[in-house]
């Protein structure tokens, strides 16, 4: 194979009526495609890379001239296997590079790097969540960090590891959802197993609630609805509220009276302890009318 290789062409007339002739003419020979047979890759799990694991024991030249075979030899020993994406997917193409020929009549001909194709599996990980105290906040966030008991990320991936209480209510051996979300990567590569922990604890919020002091009302007037002040452990969770309201030791006459804590609730998400303050009636002011008699 080359450009402009001389060619000597003899001409022999069949018919004796005309001479005979040489003549030297110049052509262009190119080489002769090659391609290669029986390179096979292997399936893999999913790594964070693209490459691919060959097979080249059985590889062979498809091409090859009669008589040139002795003298054309294909080299596996710098054979690349890639992937077309990094990515999990089936019968996915893999491109081979790093073939070579040598020989004497190689350069008789061009060799096309063959393709073959492979499945990437999804790479399993078991994501478990770690036991959590807190005390109620009204909310199923949970500080504990879930671990990989199962498994790892691919090289180049990261994602970050969070649970969640499964109720926001006080309570014990309570559901913890384990979370992943990934910032680098993507979960379709993965088979995500998340496992619940059951040992997750709510305690109930200590609140005091302290009657207003100097509450008083004037003999003979109806009693006022007590006030009262959240003290400690406030303010309440979002969406939480006191129900009930204060009341007061029996008596009608001027004196003074406990302040107590009656019908005033909250739910079982919280302790509640009640202060109490006295109540005081006072003596009314008499009104004397005179009436004329003349």
């Amino acid at each position: 194979a080359g450009a402009h290789q001389a060619l000597d062409v003899l001409f022999t007339p069949s018919d004796h009526n005309y001479d005979g002739g040489n003549a030297t003419v110049y052509i262009d020979v190119d080489p002769a495609p090659l391609t290669v047979t029986g390179i096979t890759a292997a399936n893999k799990t999913y790594d964070g890379g693209p490459t691919a694991t060959l097979s080249t024991g059985s590889a062979a030249l498809f091409g090859v001239v009669s008589g040139d075979a002795a003298n054309v030899n294909l080299s596996t020993a710098g054979a690349v296997g890639t992937f077309d994406t990094k990515n999990v997917g089936t019968a996915k193409t893999v491109t081979v590079s790093g073939l070579t020929i040598s020989g004497t009549a190689a350069g008789n001909y061009t060799l096309t790097q063959p393709t073959t194709t492979a499945d990437i599996t999804t790479r399993p990980i078991t994501v478990a969540a770690a036991t959590n105290t807190k005390g109620y906040d009204g909310t199923t966030s949970a500080a504990a960090t879930p671990t990989y008991t199962s498994g790892s990320l691919a090289s180049g991936d990261a994602a970050t590891l969070t649970e969640t209480y499964g109720s926001r209510n006080a309570g014990t051996a309570l559901n913890l959802i384990p979370a992943i979300n990934f910032t680098s990567g993507s979960a379709s590569d993965y088979s995500i197993i998340l496992t619940n922990d059951t040992t997750g604890v709510i305690t109930a919020r200590p609140i005091t609630v302290t009657a207003d002091a100097g509450q008083t009302r004037v003999y003979g007037a109806s009693d006022p609805t007590f006030a009262y002040t959240i003290t400690s452990g406030g303010p309440l969770a979002t969406g939480d509220s006191l129900s009930g309201a204060l009341n007061r030791d029996a008596g009608v006459g001027v004196g003074t009276y406990a302040i107590t804590k009656g019908t005033l609730a909250l739910s079982s998400n919280y302790a509640l302890t009640f202060v109490p303050a006295n109540f005081s009636i006072t003596k009314a002011t008499p009104v004397i009318t005179f009436t004329s008699t003349a």
